[in-house]
């Protein structure tokens, strides 16, 4: 047992290691840029990304578009943006994010949903689908 216990904290540690996910940036811009979202009472489901992307990182795109598609429709706005890309990284900027992020933005307020993106988007996305509308019931 305790064997099993140690290889499951290796196996999250290696796969905290390896993962291709940034937070969003913390420092005082971040503040700023949040001002900077519109208030507009619309919800935004944003997924950012480089060029060089793993399977996880398609992985988490492809779940968040699915998931806010097949639960909201035209309710949510759902966009994935290359940060790489000089117009993606303009937007990933006024969001306050500087690296891979999935983020749930409405009316100025960010929740960060990356890091439990990465973890469930290849091996439970049904856990990804259902924290996705745990974030965005409340704005609706």
């Amino acid at each position: 047992m305790k064997m099993m216990k140690r290889i499951m904290m290796f196996s999250l540690a290696l796969m905290l290691a390896f993962a291709c996910a940034d937070k969003p940036k913390e420092d005082e811009s971040k503040a700023e840029n949040q001002e900077q979202i519109e208030k507009t009472g619309d919800v935004n489901v944003y997924y950012f990304h480089t060029s060089r992307r793993c399977a996880t990182c398609n992985a988490v795109e492809d779940v968040a578009r699915e998931s806010v598609q097949e639960l909201y429709g035209d309710m949510v706005d759902f966009a994935a943006y290359n940060i790489e890309d000089e117009d993606g990284g303009k937007i990933a900027e006024k969001v306050g994010v500087s690296g891979q992020a999935l983020v749930v933005c409405c009316d100025g307020e960010l929740i960060d949903l990356t890091g439990d993106a990465f973890m469930h988007a290849r091996s439970n996305p049904d856990k990804l689908k259902v924290l996705i509308q745990e974030t965005v019931d409340p704005f609706l």
